[in-house]
C-alpha cells in the first residue's frame, strides 16, 4: 500500500521536473502494474526533434 500511495506525489514531482526541461510534456503516470515505482509513462506533445529523448533522460534522472 505504501508503494502505491507514494506514487501519487512522485508523479507530480517528476512532472514538474520534466516540465522545467521539456515544456511540452502533457502527463506523467506511474501505473499500479509497476507498483507505482518501476514503470513510468511520459506523454509529450512533440514539437522539436529530440524533445522526447530529453524527457526520457529527465525522467531517468528524476527517479
Amino acid at each position: 500500500d505504501n508503494w502505491v500511495l507514494g506514487g501519487i506525489p512522485k508523479e507530480g514531482s517528476l512532472f514538474n521536473l520534466i516540465r522545467g526541461i521539456v515544456p511540452t510534456v502533457k502527463a506523467v503516470h506511474f501505473p499500479i502494474s509497476g507498483c507505482c515505482r518501476f514503470n513510468c509513462y511520459v506523454s509529450v506533445d512533440k514539437k522539436i526533434d529530440g524533445e522526447t529523448r530529453q524527457a526520457a533522460l529527465a525522467a531517468l534522472a528524476g527517479c
